[in-house]
């Protein structure tokens, strides 16, 4: 079986990581010889620096490894936008636009995202491509799809991944929510959703759910004055949690 990227980084993470402590404590032992009672045989001050340096190598591994363990991109801003565009709610599309920012050179990268819904997905496309068999993944009802981009990055650029997909039967009934979980640490995170002409929202409000906690009421849930547009936006967002706009229409 071929390992992954991610497998095979991970690897070698945690063998960095094992050499690193064995390193340290080899360097530790080393340098506390010197400290027993003396004797023909005793080691010489020479065996206290050598260990000292063998827990120096230990320390700059374990500095390479927290390094190695950062990710290569961070998500800087997580979008949204719901398009329903019949009256019935049988037929809707999607786009998720997720921005990153690199924090190392990287010859690749890599893009991940989970999606459900109540009916169908269907015509998944990553930036207008569509997705293939291989990278998709169904656990527990839930879509998965991953993509490496053979694009080399240079720290501090900003890259932008846009998925799109059609929503089949998923809005039929008169009270809906849509869900945008946090996975990680964004600076900022948008919801938007677009009602068709003749069924406008006729109220709206927002949840947050995190962990086994009580749902929260959000504020700053705004909806245009014809009912058509519901908008949220949230700075700094709870990792681990769920922002939810909820409307009837």
């Amino acid at each position: 079986m071929r390992q992954t990227p991610v497998r095979t980084r991970e690897a070698r993470i945690e063998f960095l990581t094992w050499i690193a402590t064995l390193a340290t404590v080899a360097g530790v032992v080393v340098t506390a010889l010197p400290l027993i009672p003396r004797n023909a045989f005793s080691p010489s001050s020479r065996t206290s620096v050598a260990g000292l340096a063998v827990v120096a190598l230990g320390l700059a591994l374990y500095a390479f490894v927290h390094r190695m363990r950062q990710p290569d991109t961070v998500l800087l801003e997580a979008t949204k936008l719901l398009t329903i565009h019949d009256a019935d709610g049988r037929h809707a599309s999607m786009i998720r636009r997720h921005t990153y920012l690199a924090t190392r050179d990287v010859a690749s990268w890599m893009f991940s995202l989970s999606m459900r819904a109540d009916g169908r997905i269907e015509d998944i496309r990553i930036n207008g491509e569509p997705v293939s068999e291989s990278e998709i993944e169904v656990v527990l009802g839930s879509t998965q799809i991953r993509r490496v981009f053979a694009e080399p990055l240079q720290k501090g650029r900003q890259v932008t991944a846009e998925v799109t997909y059609r929503l089949v039967d998923s809005f039929r009934g008169p009270h809906q929510r849509t869900i945008m979980g946090v996975s990680s640490n964004p600076r900022k995170i948008a919801i938007g959703i677009q009602l068709p002409p003749g069924r406008p929202s006729t109220e709206a409000s927002g949840y947050l759910a995190y962990h086994d906690q009580a749902e929260e009421e959000l504020d700053g849930i705004e909806v245009s004055e014809n009912g058509h547009r519901i908008h949220f936006e949230c700075g700094n967002p709870q990792r681990g949690a769920q922002y939810q706009v909820v409307w009837r229409w």
